[in-house]
Protein backbone atom coordinates (compact mmCIF):
# COMPACT_ATOMS: atom_id res chain seq x y z
CA UNK A 1 0.00 0.00 0.00
CA UNK A 2 2.68 2.49 1.01
CA UNK A 3 4.67 1.46 -2.36
CA UNK A 4 1.47 3.00 -4.53
CA UNK A 5 1.25 5.84 -1.96
CA UNK A 6 4.91 6.91 -3.33
CA UNK A 7 4.16 6.26 -6.54
CA UNK A 8 1.36 8.29 -6.10
CA UNK A 9 3.34 11.17 -4.70
CA UNK A 10 5.46 10.68 -7.99
CA UNK A 11 3.16 11.18 -10.28
CA UNK A 12 1.66 13.81 -8.39
CA UNK A 13 4.79 16.20 -8.31
CA UNK A 14 4.67 15.36 -12.70
CA UNK A 15 1.02 16.61 -12.67
CA UNK A 16 1.17 19.34 -10.42
CA UNK A 17 -0.80 22.49 -9.81
CA UNK A 18 -1.59 25.21 -11.97
CA UNK A 19 -2.33 28.95 -10.82
CA UNK A 20 -3.02 32.34 -12.92
CA UNK A 21 0.08 33.95 -14.38
CA UNK A 22 -0.21 37.02 -11.92
CA UNK A 23 0.36 34.14 -8.79
CA UNK A 24 -1.24 32.29 -6.49
CA UNK A 25 -3.42 32.92 -4.02
CA UNK A 26 -1.37 33.03 -1.14
CA UNK A 27 -2.60 34.23 2.32
CA UNK A 28 -0.92 34.89 5.80
CA UNK A 29 -1.25 32.56 8.39
CA UNK A 30 -0.03 33.62 12.58
CA UNK A 31 0.23 30.89 14.61
CA UNK A 32 -1.39 31.05 18.46
CA UNK A 33 3.01 32.03 19.52
CA UNK A 34 3.62 34.44 16.59
CA UNK A 35 5.24 32.74 13.80
CA UNK A 36 3.89 33.19 10.53
CA UNK A 37 3.96 31.67 7.14
CA UNK A 38 2.99 31.89 3.94
CA UNK A 39 0.15 29.80 3.01
CA UNK A 40 -1.59 28.58 -0.94
CA UNK A 41 -4.36 25.98 0.27
CA UNK A 42 -4.85 23.67 -2.65
CA UNK A 43 -6.82 20.45 -1.95
CA UNK A 44 -7.43 19.23 -5.50
CA UNK A 45 -4.25 17.11 -4.35
CA UNK A 46 -3.80 15.06 -1.42
CA UNK A 47 -0.27 17.03 -1.22
CA UNK A 48 1.56 19.28 0.92
CA UNK A 49 4.94 21.21 -0.15
CA UNK A 50 6.83 22.83 2.77
CA UNK A 51 9.99 24.93 2.02
CA UNK A 52 11.88 26.41 4.48
CA UNK A 53 14.93 28.90 5.05
CA UNK A 54 17.13 30.44 7.72
CA UNK A 55 19.25 33.63 7.02
CA UNK A 56 22.84 32.92 7.55
CA UNK A 57 23.99 29.99 5.33
CA UNK A 58 27.88 30.02 4.49
CA UNK A 59 28.48 33.50 5.05
CA UNK A 60 27.97 32.79 8.65
CA UNK A 61 30.87 30.00 8.66
CA UNK A 62 33.23 30.73 11.11
CA UNK A 63 36.48 31.78 9.56
CA UNK A 64 38.35 28.77 9.91
CA UNK A 65 35.03 26.49 9.03
CA UNK A 66 34.40 27.21 5.92
CA UNK A 67 31.62 24.47 4.74
CA UNK A 68 30.31 24.28 7.89
CA UNK A 69 26.73 25.16 6.81
CA UNK A 70 27.19 23.15 3.72
CA UNK A 71 27.96 20.04 5.84
CA UNK A 72 25.45 20.82 8.30
CA UNK A 73 22.63 20.87 5.76
CA UNK A 74 23.67 17.24 4.52
CA UNK A 75 23.19 16.10 7.55
CA UNK A 76 20.22 17.03 8.81
CA UNK A 77 17.85 14.02 7.29
CA UNK A 78 20.83 12.00 8.67
CA UNK A 79 19.09 10.42 12.07
CA UNK A 80 17.35 12.41 15.02
CA UNK A 81 16.26 11.94 18.28
CA UNK A 82 16.34 8.06 18.79
CA UNK A 83 16.19 7.04 15.25
CA UNK A 84 19.43 6.27 13.85
CA UNK A 85 20.62 7.73 10.20
CA UNK A 86 19.18 4.44 8.76
CA UNK A 87 15.94 4.43 10.96
CA UNK A 88 15.55 8.42 10.40
CA UNK A 89 15.63 7.14 6.05
CA UNK A 90 13.19 4.16 6.96
CA UNK A 91 10.84 6.56 8.54
CA UNK A 92 10.94 8.75 5.86
CA UNK A 93 10.39 6.04 3.29
CA UNK A 94 7.39 4.86 5.05
CA UNK A 95 5.77 7.66 5.27
CA UNK A 96 6.34 8.92 1.62
CA UNK A 97 8.00 11.63 2.61
CA UNK A 98 10.68 13.42 0.42
CA UNK A 99 13.13 15.98 3.00
CA UNK A 100 16.64 17.62 2.79
CA UNK A 101 18.10 20.90 3.58
CA UNK A 102 20.85 22.45 1.28
CA UNK A 103 22.91 25.52 1.90
CA UNK A 104 23.93 28.81 0.08
CA UNK A 105 25.91 31.51 0.71
CA UNK A 106 22.83 33.40 2.21
CA UNK A 107 20.48 30.61 3.74
CA UNK A 108 20.14 27.60 4.89
CA UNK A 109 17.16 25.80 2.98
CA UNK A 110 15.05 23.01 3.67
CA UNK A 111 12.44 21.22 1.64
CA UNK A 112 9.33 18.95 3.07
CA UNK A 113 7.07 16.92 0.78
CA UNK A 114 4.72 14.42 1.44
CA UNK A 115 1.19 13.27 0.97
CA UNK A 116 -1.78 15.03 3.33
CA UNK A 117 -2.49 11.27 4.72
CA UNK A 118 0.71 10.94 5.88
CA UNK A 119 1.20 14.83 7.16
CA UNK A 120 1.11 14.07 11.13
CA UNK A 121 4.00 11.34 10.94
CA UNK A 122 5.91 13.91 8.61
CA UNK A 123 5.73 16.75 10.63
CA UNK A 124 7.16 14.87 14.00
CA UNK A 125 10.00 13.53 12.12
CA UNK A 126 10.34 17.13 11.05
CA UNK A 127 10.60 18.87 14.54
CA UNK A 128 12.91 15.91 15.41
CA UNK A 129 15.30 16.84 12.80
CA UNK A 130 14.99 20.68 13.94
CA UNK A 131 14.86 19.67 17.77
CA UNK A 132 17.10 17.05 18.16
CA UNK A 133 19.70 16.05 14.99
CA UNK A 134 22.21 13.50 15.82
CA UNK A 135 25.77 14.03 14.10
CA UNK A 136 26.93 10.92 14.67
CA UNK A 137 30.86 10.63 13.97
CA UNK A 138 30.07 8.16 11.67
CA UNK A 139 27.53 10.23 9.61
CA UNK A 140 29.79 13.02 9.61
CA UNK A 141 32.92 11.37 8.38
CA UNK A 142 30.35 9.87 5.36
CA UNK A 143 29.02 13.54 4.69
CA UNK A 144 32.90 14.83 4.53
CA UNK A 145 33.76 12.17 2.08
CA UNK A 146 30.45 12.67 -0.05
CA UNK A 147 31.78 16.69 0.51
CA UNK A 148 35.13 15.66 -0.78
CA UNK A 149 34.05 13.97 -4.24
CA UNK A 150 31.84 17.21 -4.89
CA UNK A 151 34.92 19.59 -4.50
CA UNK A 152 37.10 17.83 -6.32
CA UNK A 153 33.99 17.55 -9.21
CA UNK A 154 33.56 21.41 -8.82
CA UNK A 155 37.55 22.17 -8.80
CA UNK A 156 37.36 20.20 -12.27
CA UNK A 157 34.73 22.06 -13.27
CA UNK A 158 35.84 25.08 -16.21
CA UNK A 159 33.30 26.99 -15.39
CA UNK A 160 32.81 26.35 -11.38
CA UNK A 161 35.93 27.02 -10.90
CA UNK A 162 35.90 30.39 -12.39
CA UNK A 163 32.72 31.36 -10.99
CA UNK A 164 34.40 30.63 -7.21
CA UNK A 165 37.56 32.78 -8.13
CA UNK A 166 35.23 35.58 -9.56
CA UNK A 167 33.48 35.67 -5.70
CA UNK A 168 36.96 35.38 -4.35
CA UNK A 169 38.25 38.55 -5.97
CA UNK A 170 35.37 40.39 -6.16
CA UNK A 171 34.45 40.11 -2.55
CA UNK A 172 37.72 39.49 -1.22
CA UNK A 173 37.92 39.85 2.67
CA UNK A 174 34.03 39.15 2.97
CA UNK A 175 32.30 36.04 3.50
CA UNK A 176 31.06 35.82 0.35
CA UNK A 177 34.51 35.43 -1.02
CA UNK A 178 34.20 31.76 -0.28
CA UNK A 179 32.41 29.06 -1.63
CA UNK A 180 30.18 27.64 0.58
CA UNK A 181 31.28 24.03 -0.34
CA UNK A 182 34.62 25.23 1.78
CA UNK A 183 37.30 23.72 1.36
CA UNK A 184 39.11 20.07 1.90
CA UNK A 185 40.81 21.55 4.71
CA UNK A 186 38.30 23.10 6.15
CA UNK A 187 36.11 20.82 5.90
CA UNK A 188 37.94 18.13 7.42
CA UNK A 189 38.75 20.53 10.53
CA UNK A 190 34.88 20.38 11.45
CA UNK A 191 33.85 18.40 14.77
CA UNK A 192 30.82 17.52 16.02
CA UNK A 193 30.81 20.02 18.39
CA UNK A 194 31.31 22.53 15.64
CA UNK A 195 28.09 21.02 13.99
CA UNK A 196 26.16 21.20 17.32
CA UNK A 197 27.17 24.51 18.36
CA UNK A 198 26.28 25.93 15.19
CA UNK A 199 22.91 24.57 15.03
CA UNK A 200 21.68 25.94 18.04
CA UNK A 201 23.65 29.47 16.59
CA UNK A 202 21.78 28.93 12.92
CA UNK A 203 18.31 27.77 13.60
CA UNK A 204 15.75 29.92 15.15
CA UNK A 205 12.70 31.79 14.90
CA UNK A 206 13.89 34.78 13.90
CA UNK A 207 15.75 34.48 11.17
CA UNK A 208 13.23 31.66 9.90
CA UNK A 209 10.79 31.83 6.57
CA UNK A 210 7.93 29.53 6.24
CA UNK A 211 6.05 28.83 3.42
CA UNK A 212 3.44 25.92 2.56
CA UNK A 213 1.26 24.38 -0.40
CA UNK A 214 -1.18 21.92 -0.58
CA UNK A 215 -3.67 20.19 1.44
CA UNK A 216 -4.12 21.58 4.39
CA UNK A 217 -6.28 25.05 5.72
CA UNK A 218 -5.16 27.48 8.03
CA UNK A 219 -6.00 26.68 11.56
CA UNK A 220 -3.97 23.27 10.70
CA UNK A 221 -0.87 25.33 9.83
CA UNK A 222 -0.72 27.54 12.81
CA UNK A 223 -1.17 24.23 15.33
CA UNK A 224 1.56 22.33 13.12
CA UNK A 225 3.81 25.70 13.59
CA UNK A 226 3.79 25.61 16.87
CA UNK A 227 4.25 22.19 17.40
CA UNK A 228 7.32 21.96 15.31
CA UNK A 229 9.12 25.56 15.76
CA UNK A 230 7.69 27.34 18.33
CA UNK A 231 10.42 25.52 20.97
CA UNK A 232 13.33 26.66 18.75
CA UNK A 233 15.39 29.83 20.32
CA UNK A 234 13.71 32.84 19.87
CA UNK A 235 16.79 34.34 18.77
CA UNK A 236 19.70 33.39 16.44
CA UNK A 237 23.17 33.79 17.37
CA UNK A 238 24.52 34.65 14.22
CA UNK A 239 27.26 36.99 13.26
CA UNK A 240 26.43 39.98 11.24
CA UNK A 241 27.46 40.07 7.88
CA UNK A 242 28.22 43.66 6.51
CA UNK A 243 27.57 44.91 3.22
CA UNK A 244 29.44 45.01 0.49
CA UNK A 245 30.36 46.05 -2.79
CA UNK A 246 32.35 45.02 -5.97
CA UNK A 247 35.57 47.72 -6.56
CA UNK A 248 34.90 50.18 -9.03
CA UNK A 249 37.88 49.19 -10.61
CA UNK A 250 38.77 46.93 -13.85
CA UNK A 251 40.79 43.75 -12.75
CA UNK A 252 41.57 40.10 -14.92
CA UNK A 253 42.27 37.12 -13.43
CA UNK A 254 43.61 33.94 -15.23
CA UNK A 255 43.98 30.75 -14.26
CA UNK A 256 45.78 28.28 -16.59
CA UNK A 257 44.66 24.76 -17.72
CA UNK A 258 44.99 22.62 -20.54
CA UNK A 259 42.38 22.09 -23.08
CA UNK A 260 40.64 23.87 -26.16
CA UNK A 261 38.70 26.46 -24.99
CA UNK A 262 39.04 29.38 -22.46
CA UNK A 263 35.83 30.21 -20.14
CA UNK A 264 35.37 33.30 -18.36
CA UNK A 265 33.43 34.85 -16.06
CA UNK A 266 32.82 38.57 -16.04
CA UNK A 267 30.65 41.12 -14.33
CA UNK A 268 30.31 44.42 -12.56
CA UNK A 269 28.15 45.53 -9.46
CA UNK A 270 24.65 45.09 -9.85
CA UNK A 271 21.27 46.75 -8.97
CA UNK A 272 19.14 46.35 -5.83
CA UNK A 273 15.88 45.26 -6.20
CA UNK A 274 14.75 48.21 -4.48
CA UNK A 275 16.08 50.43 -7.18
CA UNK A 276 13.64 52.23 -9.44
CA UNK A 277 16.17 51.15 -12.20
CA UNK A 278 15.32 47.43 -11.40
CA UNK A 279 13.10 46.02 -13.57
CA UNK A 280 14.28 48.21 -16.47
CA UNK A 281 17.73 46.62 -15.64
CA UNK A 282 15.46 43.63 -15.54
CA UNK A 283 14.18 43.81 -19.11
CA UNK A 284 16.91 44.69 -20.64
CA UNK A 285 19.26 42.32 -19.29
CA UNK A 286 17.24 39.66 -21.09
CA UNK A 287 17.72 41.17 -24.07
CA UNK A 288 21.06 41.26 -23.57
CA UNK A 289 21.91 37.98 -23.28
CA UNK A 290 19.88 36.72 -20.49
CA UNK A 291 17.32 34.77 -22.48
CA UNK A 292 18.19 32.12 -25.00
CA UNK A 293 19.85 32.38 -27.93
CA UNK A 294 17.94 35.53 -29.47
CA UNK A 295 19.44 38.25 -27.72
CA UNK A 296 22.00 41.06 -28.15
CA UNK A 297 25.18 38.97 -27.24
CA UNK A 298 23.25 35.95 -28.64
CA UNK A 299 23.66 36.98 -31.81
CA UNK A 300 26.51 39.25 -32.04
CA UNK A 301 28.90 36.20 -30.28
CA UNK A 302 27.32 33.09 -32.15
CA UNK A 303 24.97 34.10 -35.26
CA UNK A 304 27.27 36.68 -36.68
CA UNK A 305 30.86 35.21 -36.23
CA UNK A 306 30.61 31.96 -34.48
CA UNK A 307 32.85 32.44 -31.62
CA UNK A 308 30.66 30.62 -28.50
CA UNK A 309 27.93 28.10 -28.57
CA UNK A 310 26.02 30.68 -26.18
CA UNK A 311 26.52 33.44 -23.72
CA UNK A 312 24.44 34.67 -20.59
CA UNK A 313 24.22 36.73 -18.24
CA UNK A 314 22.07 37.68 -14.92
CA UNK A 315 21.49 39.95 -11.87
CA UNK A 316 22.50 38.19 -8.76
CA UNK A 317 21.24 39.23 -5.76
CA UNK A 318 22.79 38.31 -2.74
CA UNK A 319 21.41 39.07 0.57
CA UNK A 320 24.41 42.03 1.32
CA UNK A 321 25.77 42.64 -2.15
CA UNK A 322 24.60 43.01 -5.83
CA UNK A 323 25.94 42.27 -9.29
CA UNK A 324 25.43 41.66 -12.77
CA UNK A 325 27.62 38.65 -13.76
CA UNK A 326 28.09 36.64 -17.28
CA UNK A 327 29.79 33.87 -18.92
CA UNK A 328 31.10 32.79 -22.06
CA UNK A 329 32.97 30.24 -23.47
CA UNK A 330 35.58 29.98 -26.53
CA UNK A 331 37.83 28.53 -28.38
CA UNK A 332 40.87 28.94 -26.72
CA UNK A 333 42.07 30.93 -30.32
CA UNK A 334 38.92 33.16 -30.24
CA UNK A 335 38.10 33.69 -26.31
CA UNK A 336 39.96 37.02 -26.47
CA UNK A 337 37.59 38.05 -29.52
CA UNK A 338 34.58 36.62 -28.17
CA UNK A 339 35.27 39.10 -24.93
CA UNK A 340 36.15 42.08 -27.20
CA UNK A 341 33.02 42.05 -28.69
CA UNK A 342 31.14 41.58 -25.31
CA UNK A 343 32.63 44.75 -23.70
CA UNK A 344 32.21 46.53 -27.00
CA UNK A 345 28.19 46.10 -26.81
CA UNK A 346 28.35 47.05 -23.46
CA UNK A 347 30.22 50.10 -23.78
CA UNK A 348 27.76 50.79 -26.57
CA UNK A 349 25.07 50.39 -23.97
CA UNK A 350 26.97 52.48 -21.46
CA UNK A 351 27.32 55.70 -24.36
CA UNK A 352 30.56 55.65 -23.50
CA UNK A 353 31.42 54.48 -27.32
CA UNK A 354 29.78 57.00 -29.19
CA UNK A 355 30.84 55.65 -32.86
CA UNK A 356 28.24 52.76 -33.21
CA UNK A 357 24.53 52.30 -32.23
CA UNK A 358 22.85 50.05 -29.97
CA UNK A 359 21.56 47.42 -30.55
CA UNK A 360 18.77 47.42 -27.96
CA UNK A 361 15.53 49.33 -29.71
CA UNK A 362 11.35 48.77 -28.74
CA UNK A 363 11.11 45.36 -30.55
CA UNK A 364 13.80 43.66 -28.34
CA UNK A 365 12.30 45.09 -25.31
CA UNK A 366 8.65 44.45 -26.04
CA UNK A 367 9.32 40.50 -26.89
CA UNK A 368 11.74 40.65 -23.46
CA UNK A 369 8.62 41.91 -21.56
CA UNK A 370 6.32 39.24 -23.65
CA UNK A 371 8.91 36.26 -22.61
CA UNK A 372 8.83 37.81 -18.82
CA UNK A 373 5.02 37.94 -18.60
CA UNK A 374 4.42 34.70 -20.57
CA UNK A 375 6.67 32.45 -18.95
CA UNK A 376 6.04 33.38 -15.45
CA UNK A 377 2.90 30.76 -15.09
CA UNK A 378 5.67 28.21 -15.45
CA UNK A 379 7.03 29.14 -12.06
CA UNK A 380 3.91 28.35 -10.50
CA UNK A 381 3.03 24.87 -12.14
CA UNK A 382 3.10 22.37 -9.14
CA UNK A 383 2.79 23.03 -5.37
CA UNK A 384 6.87 22.39 -4.78
CA UNK A 385 7.13 25.56 -7.46
CA UNK A 386 4.61 27.72 -6.10
CA UNK A 387 6.64 26.92 -2.34
CA UNK A 388 9.74 27.73 -3.85
CA UNK A 389 8.07 31.10 -5.60
CA UNK A 390 7.23 32.28 -2.19
CA UNK A 391 10.19 31.31 -0.12
CA UNK A 392 12.22 33.08 -2.70
CA UNK A 393 10.18 36.24 -2.22
CA UNK A 394 10.15 36.26 1.44
CA UNK A 395 14.13 35.70 1.34
CA UNK A 396 14.28 38.55 -0.99
CA UNK A 397 12.23 40.67 1.28
CA UNK A 398 9.54 41.03 -1.36
CA UNK A 399 5.92 41.56 -0.16
CA UNK A 400 3.10 39.32 -0.67
CA UNK A 401 1.80 41.51 -3.48
CA UNK A 402 4.98 41.29 -5.53
CA UNK A 403 3.20 37.94 -7.42
CA UNK A 404 0.46 40.25 -8.70
CA UNK A 405 2.52 43.80 -9.04
CA UNK A 406 5.38 42.17 -10.91
CA UNK A 407 3.82 41.62 -14.45
CA UNK A 408 2.43 45.02 -13.94
CA UNK A 409 6.20 46.59 -13.44
CA UNK A 410 7.79 44.75 -16.09
CA UNK A 411 4.67 45.95 -18.73
CA UNK A 412 5.34 49.39 -17.43
CA UNK A 413 9.11 49.54 -18.52
CA UNK A 414 9.82 51.36 -21.47
CA UNK A 415 12.97 51.62 -23.83
CA UNK A 416 14.63 55.14 -22.62
CA UNK A 417 14.34 53.06 -18.57
CA UNK A 418 16.02 50.20 -20.03
CA UNK A 419 18.87 52.25 -21.66
CA UNK A 420 19.16 54.43 -18.13
CA UNK A 421 19.61 51.22 -16.19
CA UNK A 422 22.21 49.81 -18.82
CA UNK A 423 24.22 53.26 -18.22
CA UNK A 424 24.33 52.81 -14.66
CA UNK A 425 25.35 49.37 -14.70
CA UNK A 426 28.05 49.47 -17.41
CA UNK A 427 29.31 52.70 -16.57
CA UNK A 428 31.31 50.55 -14.11
CA UNK A 429 34.22 48.75 -15.11
CA UNK A 430 34.26 44.74 -15.17
CA UNK A 431 35.62 42.10 -13.40
CA UNK A 432 37.21 39.25 -15.41
CA UNK A 433 38.28 35.73 -14.64
CA UNK A 434 39.44 33.06 -16.96
CA UNK A 435 40.19 29.75 -16.82
CA UNK A 436 41.35 28.04 -20.13
CA UNK A 437 44.48 28.64 -22.02
CA UNK A 438 43.76 32.09 -23.03
CA UNK A 439 44.25 34.86 -20.87
CA UNK A 440 42.22 37.26 -21.55
CA UNK A 441 43.28 41.06 -21.35
CA UNK A 442 41.28 43.96 -20.26
CA UNK A 443 39.85 46.42 -22.62
CA UNK A 444 42.59 49.29 -23.50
Amino acid sequence: MRHRLACLLIMLCITGTAHAADGPPVQEVQSPSGLKAWLVTDSSLPIISIKMAWEGGSSADPIDRHGLTYLMASLLNEGAGDLSPLAFQQAMADSAMRFGFEADRDNLIGSLRCLSQYMARCFELLKLALTAPRFDEAAIELMKSDHGARYRQRTQNPHQLANDAFHAAAFEGHPYAHSPLGTLESVAAITRRDLQQHFTRHIARDNMYLSVVGDIDGPRLAAMMDDVFAALPRKNGLPKVAPVKMSPQAASLHIDREGPQTTIIFGTQGIDFDDPDFFPAYVMNLALAGGGLSTILGEEIREKRGLAYGVGTYLSMLRHADSWIGSVASDNRTAQQAMDVIQQQLNLLSGSQKSGKTSLDAVKIEAGKNYLIGSYALQFDSGEKIADQMNFAQIEGRPMSYFKTRNERIRAVTLAQSLAAAQKLFSNNLRIVSVGGTAIALEK
